[in-house]
């Protein structure tokens, strides 16, 4: 509903002057800006799901948390508003009502979780690799420490059954991610040899991620991306 919604602006221009000249038209972009400012903030409940709402200090826009029977629970503010779904507490987490599931993820869904999964957000340098929960192997989350940006969803195991299972709209944040920092331009180091098809599994996010990354390089620079082992880690260049 978020990306029908926004699409309907594009011609606003060119219709609102027609109908009233230029004092009306910016009237009424500053009408659509503030819509498209709600739904994005009303987008940001989804980045909630699977949080634990007793560690929480405030609740997702457009909600409001409220004490019974001694519990913490959250409802609403406006219950008609398409943009704030129904949400509830299961075992301490918030999920969606009745344990709803979405089809696919929203540009402005996607954006929020895209920006909550970015961790070290003011840092100047990318780092990508694959993710090894023990902690003696190495993980690109690890190496990153606080001077590379890094992707991390702390909510990836409930997101994940919200869209029911589907890697492919996982990907989409994924995507997203690696798409901001490359037009930030950030240098993007890799934890684990990407040139090595024995470390980059056919299929994984890992290869999703170097195959964007290579098209990315392409459709900017006309270039060929090359990752080129610097010290401990590799590096993009071109």
């Amino acid at each position: 509903m978020a990306d029908k919604t926004i699409d309907g602006f594009k011609n606003l221009e060119q219709d609102i002057i027609k109908e009233g000249g230029e004092n009306n038209l910016l009237e009424e972009i500053s009408k659509a800006e503030k819509r498209i400012d709600d739904i994005i903030d009303g987008s940001s409940w989804i980045t909630f799901i699977g949080k634990r709402i007793d560690e929480l200090t405030e609740p997702p826009t457009g909600y409001k948390f409220y004490t019974r029977f001694g519990n913490k629970w959250l409802r609403r503010v406006d219950a008609s508003n398409a943009n704030t779904p129904r949400l509830t507490v299961k075992e301490g987490k918030i999920v969606k009502y009745d344990g709803q599931t979405i089809a696919s993820l929203a540009n402005a869904q996607i954006s929020n979780l895209a920006l909550s999964a970015t961790k070290n957000k003011n840092a100047v340098k990318t780092m990508l690799g694959k993710h090894n929960k023990d902690i003696n192997q190495v993980s690109y989350n690890r190496e990153a420490g606080a001077t590379h940006s890094f992707f991390e969803m702390d909510n990836w195991d409930d997101i994940f059954k919200l869209v029911n299972e589907s890697k492919s709209e996982i990907w989409k944040v994924n995507e997203r991610f690696i798409k901001n920092q490359f037009e930030a331009n950030n240098p993007f180091y890799f934890s684990h040899n990407p040139n090595d098809i024995k470390v980059v599994e056919k299929g994984s996010f890992y290869q999703q991620e170097l195959l964007l990354i290579k098209e990315l390089v392409q459709q900017k620079y006309n270039k060929t991306a090359k990752f080129n082992e610097t010290g401990k880690y590799w590096k993009l260049e071109w």
